[in-house]
């Protein structure tokens, strides 16, 4: 399983969601750190795929 780093003050900025939006997150995250696509994503150029 991946493991997820909260940059910045995005774990307490999380936090002061409602519980419903937190509860959709962490279902999210659970299907990103699974390596399963979240429902609402695109990619992003020049992350993960650059040769350097």
């Amino acid at each position: 399983m991946k493991g997820i780093v909260f940059v910045g003050n995005s774990l307490e900025s999380l936090k002061s969601f409602s519980p419903q939006v937190m509860r959709e997150a962490g279902f999210q995250f659970d299907k990103v750190q699974h390596g399963l696509n979240s429902l609402d994503w695109k990619p992003m150029k020049g992350i993960g795929g650059a040769e350097l």
